[in-house]
């Protein structure tokens, strides 16, 4: 995996979806490229000219900063020409939240057609902003910079962070608040980052955060080669492993989850993510249940 040094944001914007706002107090766009979407291969380079569009602007009625914007339907405008005509376009573009970031030759822009962003926030580097017509957030983890094996899902409480202002749907993460966002320091030893993923899908349906109570269903793990033995009184959960004598505790917390919280180094194999009853695991991530 790539070491995180700092935040960044990668994003497909389909042409004619709306207008997009990325804010932070330091954005740059480090790539922009129009493609078509029947023939990816038609592309034009337009990074120098999107790096125009970023100014200052408000983000609510308190607070303005540097933001970056899209407007996805002046495509066209922003390429010069129509690249495929009669053939829907979209933007692929990689920010960085860093004036010392001046390549991303090693992050990729995730080759689909759908409205999606992923960026990764590096803890206590500032506040962060992001909107769309319909933005909603898809999944959301807490990792630590050092292990990436310890991971928190974040999804019930970032959700809680989206809110209404001029007609678009904003979401503001706060990077010094990640302790609060998992009810507790992952790892005390190590810088965090969040991973976050954001659709501005039209169709991407909302849905409503329902309290997660971490003992609502029985605390599972594995531990082998031996059985471990599990108990889950109301709270705090704890399993038990009786020949490694390594313990898990899931207590709960300001945002309740039932991500265990390891409190000792371990290993992805040993033990597996605990995702609530709303959300899949899918490759190391709790992702939502369609």
């Amino acid at each position: 995996m790539v070491p995180i040094t700092y935040s960044y944001t990668t994003a497909t914007l389909l042409e004619s979806s709306g207008i997009y706002k990325y804010a932070h107090n330091e954005v740059k766009v480090i790539s922009a490229i129009v493609k078509s979407i029947r023939d990816p291969t038609i592309s034009q380079d337009v990074t120098q000219m999107m790096k125009h569009f970023i100014s200052t602007q408000k983000m609510s009625d308190s607070v303005s900063m540097k933001s970056f914007t899209v407007d996805s339907s002046r495509l066209i405008d922003y390429t010069g020409c129509d690249i495929d005509p009669g053939h829907q376009k979209k933007m692929e573009i990689k920010l960085a939240y860093s004036d010392c970031v001046l390549f991303m030759n090693d992050i990729d822009v995730c080759a689909n057609n759908t409205n999606v962003n992923n960026s990764i926030i590096l803890e206590k580097t500032g506040n962060y902003y992001f909107s769309a017509a319909c933005l909603d957030v898809v999944k959301a983890v807490v990792r630590s910079v050092n292990n990436h094996c310890i991971v928190h899902d974040v999804t019930c409480a970032l959700e809680k962070e989206v809110y209404m202002f001029q007609g678009m749907r904003y979401i503001k993460i706060d990077s010094s608040l990640f302790n609060t966002y998992t009810g507790c320091d992952i790892d005390s030893c190590s810088k965090k980052y969040l991973d976050i993923t954001l659709s501005n899908d039209f169709h991407h349906p909302l849905k409503p955060c329902h309290p997660c109570d971490p003992c609502a269903t029985p605390c599972v793990t594995t531990c082998p080669p031996e059985p471990c033995t599990t108990t889950c009184p109301p709270k705090p959960c704890t399993t038990t492993c009786p020949t490694s004598g390594v313990i898990i505790t899931t207590t709960s917390s300001v945002i309740p989850s039932t991500t265990p919280v390891i409190t000792s180094t371990t290993h992805c194999s040993i033990y597996p993510l605990i995702c609530n009853s709303r959300y899949l695991e899918n490759l190391g991530y709790c992702v939502k249940d369609e």
